[in-house]
């Protein structure tokens, strides 16, 4: 029987490999249009690595728009997630 702290992180698992992808902290936000193309769906979530599987390239600073949970102030990112949307540059 899974707890009600289980479940909730249930909504956190990547699609792909089943990560918890806070604990990764890969959370992010991607244009949408490039999400629906690799889920088929707006919803779920998926760890960087998944999402590169699934558009087959790695992801680029353009594919991230500027919104609030991409911003470093709004908390840790995974160095893989942080080298993806700043190409060597400092994010704000």
């Amino acid at each position: 029987m899974s707890t009600p702290s289980t479940r909730q992180r249930r909504r956190f698992l990547c699609l792909g490999c089943k990560e918890d992808t806070g604990k990764l902290m890969e959370f992010y936000f991607i244009h949408t249009e490039l999400w629906v193309e690799a889920t088929g769906s707006k919803e779920g979530m998926l760890c960087v690595g998944c999402l590169e599987e699934r558009i087959g390239r790695e992801l680029t600073p353009d594919d991230f728009p500027d919104v609030t949970i991409n911003k470093s102030q709004y908390g840790p990112k995974s160095q893989r997630l942080t080298d993806r949307m700043s190409h060597g540059q400092t994010q704000h």
